[in-house]
């Protein structure tokens, strides 16, 4: 089995492309088992082109940080202040980004994620299944009966956080599992 050093993974682990690497090594060593394999996004941090675009703009205006996007550069922090964020969703929640923003960089996100679930499916075998844990707010609730919210509280309860997706892929070559 390919090794990772721990810096590449804790700069690089979570990032689709890596993920499929690894699930397909994963995939090669243990031909008789079943793989849960987990990819970050669609959650947070956002990547991608309009992402960068967007913390760079709000960079610029703002003199914004993003210390989640500098940890995965290997940077320090800048000192901290109201305008160092975790991610874009905290500027969202704070009126910096609209949330049909928002709504462009989570799509954004997921198109990313979905492009390398599909490489994926190309190189493994086997019944797929492609879920996810839960879902997101984006800025969702009217303010009255429901209070606006972002990411995942966990005291919120909308269909939006709670019913997850589920598509199974079928595969002619199925795979004999070994416990």
């Amino acid at each position: 089995m390919k090794t990772y050093d721990r810096h590449e993974k804790r700069y690089r682990g979570w990032m689709p492309d890596h993920i499929r690497e690894m699930a397909i090594d994963a995939h090669e060593e243990y031909p008789d088992k079943r793989l849960v394999i987990h990819f970050m996004q669609p959650h947070t941090p956002y990547i991608g082109p309009k992402a960068d675009e967007v913390r760079g703009r709000l960079q610029d205006e703002h003199g914004m940080q993003f210390k989640k996007m500098n940890i995965i550069h290997g940077e320090e922090s800048s000192e901290e202040s109201e305008l160092n964020f975790s991610q874009l969703r905290n500027a969202a929640e704070k009126g910096y980004i609209a949330n049909d923003t928002l709504h462009e960089l989570y799509r954004e996100n997921l198109e990313i994620v979905l492009d390398e679930v599909k490489h994926l499916l190309e190189e493994i075998n086997g019944k797929s299944v492609i879920s996810s844990d839960h879902g997101e707010l984006l800025g969702d609730g009217d303010g009255w009966f429901m209070p606006k919210a972002y990411g995942h509280p966990g005291n919120v309860y909308s269909p939006e956080l709670r019913f997850v997706p589920w598509l199974e892929v079928e595969s002619n070559n199925r795979r004999d599992i070994v416990s």
